[in-house]
């Protein structure tokens, strides 16, 4: 179930408030190096309980971009896909069956993002990013 503060970081971002869920999402965290890219992204994707938004809170200091995924409803999404490729259209972060919350460790520079929540995807063609100002890409799609 998603919490107060959880609830208040997506209502900040979308600018309205949110309606608790049922979506459950599995943790994930690591690196991942994209071929021919020089650096590695690190990660943590999890979900929306009391230690996952603790966990979040604490972690969300240490990456540049904070990634959430919900519905028109406002609800949290869950099992959604991810893939972000730099100037060159090189992959530099790709992740399958992870949310509604996603972090990522990138350097500065420009990427495309695409998210993807059964069958649909949605794309945020040029996202800035600077790892001294987090960056929040919110992604929406009908459940």
């Amino acid at each position: 179930m998603m919490t107060p503060g959880t609830a208040a970081v997506l209502s900040m971002v979308l600018g309205v408030s949110l309606l608790p869920t049922g979506a459950t999402a599995i943790e994930k965290a690591g690196t991942f190096q994209g071929e021919g890219v020089d650096f590695a992204v690190t990660y943590w994707a999890g979900g929306v309980g009391h230690s996952a938004e603790r966990e979040t809170a604490e972690e969300s200091r240490d990456y540049s971009v904070r990634i959430l995924f919900a519905t028109p409803e406002r609800a949290f999404l869950a099992n959604v896909g991810l893939t972000v490729t730099d100037a060159e259209g090189r992959d530099v972060f790709r992740i399958l069956g992870a949310g509604p919350v996603i972090l990522l460790g990138l350097p500065k520079g420009a990427y495309a993002f695409e998210g993807s929540y059964h069958g649909a995807a949605h794309r945020y063609p040029r996202v800035l990013v600077d790892p001294a100002q987090r960056r929040d890409v919110v992604f929406v799609f009908p459940e």
